[in-house]
């Protein structure tokens, strides 16, 4: 059971309790069923803030679906864990609504691995007593964000570069692909969700090494792309 007398005082601030048709909601959006501990918490409050060494945000409803739409987690995190809030230093907090104790985690949010992820309570009841405890834990080697490039000429040529640029959704128009041929290396996407682009970079390296990760708008700082991804 949450206590809502004693998240009054483990918050640093508190939320309108949500509604149950907020809750159903949300349940929708995200395609899961929230354990019954999380329910209790929305419904104590509907998202909060926890201070001290750590900033700590759980989110409300209405950016639950926003937030894991975000940083990819439906689509590349463990199956059944959503993203709930996170630490303010590029660590998601992730529930397991596929546990019935609602398990929580937290995990970088440029890898979303499972063999990455620190359990921080078997039960979302028991964090939530503890005063939402966040052990320090060594940051992930990968940012949520990077950026694109083309470091050589594909071995196809133009052809090759057009089915890459529509594989890669980027936004290049004809000028700038001939550029790209031309004098690489180029950068043909900015700031894009990290593990998502680097499973297309690794696939298509595999045959043809002409892509590479960098740093949001640092191009000197390369970002490894993880094998197998």
């Amino acid at each position: 059971m949450i206590d809502c007398g004693w998240l009054a005082q483990a918050a640093t601030a508190l939320e309108p309790a949500a509604a149950e048709e907020e809750i159903e909601a949300a349940e929708q959006l995200l395609g899961c069923h929230f354990p019954p501990a999380y329910r209790e918490l929305l419904r104590c409050s509907n998202g909060l803030l926890v201070g001290g060494d750590y900033s700590l945000n759980l989110y409300s409803t209405a950016y639950l679906q926003e937030r894991n739409v975000t940083y990819e987690v439906l689509e590349y995190g463990p199956d059944g864990w959503i993203l709930i809030g996170d630490d303010g230093g590029g660590d998601g907090i992730l529930l397991d609504c596929s546990s019935p104790e609602g398990a929580v985690y937290k995990l970088g949010l440029g890898s979303l691995q499972r063999e990455d992820a620190e359990m921080l309570a078997s039960r979302l009841s028991a964090w939530v007593d503890e005063g939402f405890n966040l052990p320090s834990a060594p940051q992930s080697d990968y940012p949520a964000k990077v950026d694109v490039w083309l470091v050589r000429p594909p071995t196809g040529g133009a052809k090759e570069l057009v089915r890459l640029k529509q594989e890669l959704n980027a936004p290049l128009s004809p000028r700038e692909m001939q550029q790209c041929l031309k004098e690489p290396p180029c950068r043909i996407l900015r700031d894009v969700g990290f593990w998502k682009y680097a499973k297309i970079c690794a696939r298509h390296n595999a045959i043809d090494p002409c892509l590479a990760l960098t740093e949001v708008d640092r191009p000197d700082y390369p970002v490894p792309i993880p094998l197998p991804v």
